[in-house]
């Protein structure tokens, strides 16, 4: 389980909002663009969000969904899709070191990555499509703390943008339904 990603309870916790199956069908539909939500704020007013949870409970969550892959982007959301982000990597054991400690070392992991983009169903946290941003080995190690997908996808509606770092490329670009969107064949970013 160390390579499925802790976004599991990201997820489960993005959902807390609908309090359930039953309060999923009349949940206004909020879009969550992008970090922080609308204007980058961090407020979700009128939501009536639960102030406790449990996850293994499964008390006021919606449902859970296993992401493969190591990620601390956050999850946003356009009408019926949540969108996260995930670096696959082809070591069975890569994880990040969580907590505080004084040790600021980098992660060994330079094997080859699968840099994704998932689109999920809202009500049921199904799959819609997974797409591949793109695949191959870092150009540099990551810190032992971070992923090699710290960044938070961003949406207008239309489009789906996700930034990998240094294996970024400017055809990271997916419509909302999952087709990849080629803005030119720009190199890399360096």
């Amino acid at each position: 389980m160390p390579a499925l990603r802790s976004g599991i309870v990201a997820i489960a916790i993005c959902l807390l909002a609908l309090r359930g199956p039953a309060r999923l069908a009349s949940a206004p539909s909020v879009n969550w663009p992008g970090f922080r939500g609308p204007s980058a704020a961090g407020v979700a007013d009128g939501q009536q969000l639960p102030e406790t949870w449990d996850v293994a409970s499964g008390r006021n969550i919606a449902w859970k969904v296993e992401i493969p892959g190591l990620a601390h982007s956050s999850p946003i959301v356009w009408g019926d899709r949540i969108f996260v982000t995930s670096a696959i990597s082809s070591r069975a054991d890569a994880t990040f070191k969580p907590g505080l400690y004084g040790e600021g070392t980098a992660s060994e992991d330079r094997t080859p990555q699968k840099w994704s983009v998932f689109a999920l169903d809202r009500k049921t946290g199904s799959t819609v499509w997974q797409r591949t941003a793109y695949e191959g080995v870092p150009r540099e190690k990551r810190h032992i703390k971070a992923t090699y997908a710290n960044a938070t996808p961003v949406t207008d509606g239309r489009y789906v943008v996700a930034f990998f770092g240094s294996r970024t490329h400017l055809r990271n670009v997916f419509t909302i339904s999952g087709c990849s969107e080629t803005l030119g064949d720009r190199p890399t970013f360096a």
